[in-house]
C-alpha cells in the first residue's frame, strides 16, 4: 500500500514542482482548520456547530482553486473513496434505508475520503500550527465553558474539553514519530489536560509496539505489524461487554461494574447483538443499512451513537463492509512508520467512540500523513 505525494499539482503535461504554492495551499488549509474549529468549538447553537462538516470540502477547493485546476490525486485514497461508496449503496439497496441518517453517514464519511485524496507537500511547521490550533480550541471551551474540577478516570473526564483529544492524539504521535521530545511532552501534558481514556490507551499502546518493532523485532513499525493490530483491535471491540466484565471482576470494586466501565453502553452493545443474532443472513453479510445503528439506539432511548464504531460498521454495513473498511482504513493511511502507527491509533479510538464521523480528527490525519509522506518522498509517486 505505498502511496507517495506528489510535489505539487501535475498538469497535462507534467509541469514542474512549484513549492510556492504548495506554501500557499498550506497556509490556506491551517487558516481554514484554525476558523472551524474555533467556530465550531465556541458556538453555543448547536446548528452553528455543523460548520465542522465544510472543512474537508473547503480544502478541496482551496487546493482546486490555488492551483488552478491542475490537481494531483491519491490513488489509494481515491480507491478507498470508491470502495466506500460500493459498500454503502449495496449496504442501502439491501436494507431498502434510504432516510436522513444514512445521508448523513454516507456524506460524512465521503467528505473526509475525498479531502485524502488531494496530494500536496506538507511541511513540519504545519504539525506546530495544527498543535497551536488545537490548543486554541481547548482555551476557548475553557473561557467559554469554564474548567472541569471534577475529574473522573474512570469516567473519562478531564479539566479541559475531551473532543478535541482525539485529533490532539495524532499530534503527539507526530512528535513521538519524530523524537521531538520537549514537543511531545509538552503535547502529551495538554492530552492528559483533556484525559480521554482511549487516547490516553492508544498513544500508549502506539508506544509499546514502536518498543516490541524496534527492540525485539529489530525493524520499523511495519505494514504487516499495524494490519495484525487492526484486525485483533477490531475483534477484540466486538466482544467489548465481555471484555469490560472480566476487568470489572479483576478491579472487584462496587463502583467499577462493567456498565460503570463502559460508561452505561454495555446495554447499546447488548442490544445491538441481539438484533444481529435475530437478523436474516442478509442482514448479517450486507447490514441493516449505513446509520441504522443510530436509528435503532434513539427508539432504545436517548442515544445518539453506539460508542463503538467496529460494532457500529458490523451493524450498519455487515460482515463483508466490516472487513472493508479494514481495508478502507488501511488506504487512507500510508504505508509509512507513522502511517501505520496512526492506522492502528485510528482503529484504537474506534473501540469505545464515533471517530468514524468525527471529521475534525480526520483533517488533522490527513494534514499529518501529508507531512510525513513529503518527507519520506523518493522518486516517482502513485497518483492519478
Amino acid at each position: 500500500m505505498n502511496t507517495n505525494v506528489a510535489t505539487d499539482s501535475v498538469g497535462s503535461r507534467g509541469s514542474p514542482p512549484r513549492m510556492r504554492t504548495d506554501r500557499q495551499l498550506s497556509v490556506v488549509i491551517l487558516i481554514i482548520a484554525f476558523a472551524v474549529v474555533c467556530i465550531w468549538i465556541s458556538s453555543r447553537d448547536a446548528s452553528a456547530r455543523y460548520v465542522i462538516y465544510l472543512l474537508p470540502v473547503l480544502i478541496v477547493l482551496s487546493a482546486g482553486l490555488i492551483n488552478r485546476g491542475r490537481m494531483a490525486f491519491d490513488r489509494n485514497s481515491f480507491l478507498a473513496l470508491l470502495l466506500f461508496l460500493t459498500v454503502a449503496v449495496v449496504s442501502m439497496l439491501s436494507s431498502a434505508q434510504f432516510d436522513g441518517f444514512a445521508i448523513r453517514d454516507v456524506v460524512t464519511i465521503s467528505c473526509y475520503l475525498l479531502m485524502f485524496t488531494v496530494c500536496f507537500s506538507g511541511h513540519r511547521q504545519m504539525a506546530d500550527v495544527s498543535f497551536a490550533i488545537l490548543v486554541a480550541g481547548l482555551a476557548l471551551v475553557a473561557a467559554s465553558q469554564g474548567i472541569n474540577t471534577e475529574w473522573a478516570a474512570l469516567q473519562s473526564v478531564g479539566v479541559l474539553e475531551s473532543t478535541l483529544a482525539f485529533p490532539l492524539g495524532v499530534i503527539v504521535l507526530f512528535y513521538f514519530h519524530e523524537r521531538k521530545w520537549w514537543r511531545f511532552l509538552l503535547a502529551c501534558f495538554v492530552l492528559f489536560l483533556t484525559f480521554k481514556r482511549i487516547t490516553l490507551l492508544g498513544v500508549c499502546a502506539i508506544a509499546a509496539l514502536e518498543f516490541a518493532s524496534l527492540v525485539v523485532f529489530r525493524r520499523p513499525f511495519s505494514r504487516r505489524v499495524a494490519i495484525f493490530a487492526v484486525i485483533s483491535v477490531s475483534v477484540c471491540a466486538l466482544f467489548l461487554t465481555e471484555i469490560f466484565e472480566f476487568v470489572s471482576e479483576l478491579i472487584a470494586d462496587e463502583n467499577s461494574s462493567a456498565a460503570a466501565l463502559s460508561l452505561g453502553r454495555t446495554e447499546f452493545a447488548t442490544a445491538m447483538w441481539d438484533s444481529i443474532d435475530r437478523a436474516a443472513i442478509e442482514r448479517e453479510l450486507f447490514g441493516f443499512g449505513p446509520g441504522s445503528s443510530v436509528r435503532f439506539l434513539s427508539d432504545l432511548g436517548d442515544v445518539a451513537n453506539p460508542h463503538n464504531d467496529w460494532l457500529k460498521v458490523l451493524f450498519d454495513y455487515g460482515f463483508l463492509g466490516f472487513a472493508g473498511f479494514h481495508v478502507i482504513l488501511g488506504l487512507i493511511h500510508p504505508d509509512t512508520p507513522l502511517g501505520n502507527k496512526l492506522y492502528v491509533f485510528t482503529a484504537i479510538l474506534m473501540v469505545t467512540d464515533n471517530v468514524l464521523i468525527y471529521i475534525h480528527y480526520f483533517a488533522f490525519v490527513f494534514l499529518v500523513c501529508r507531512i510525513d509522506q513529503t518527507r519520506k518522498q523518493k522518486g516517482g509517486s502513485h497518483v492519478l
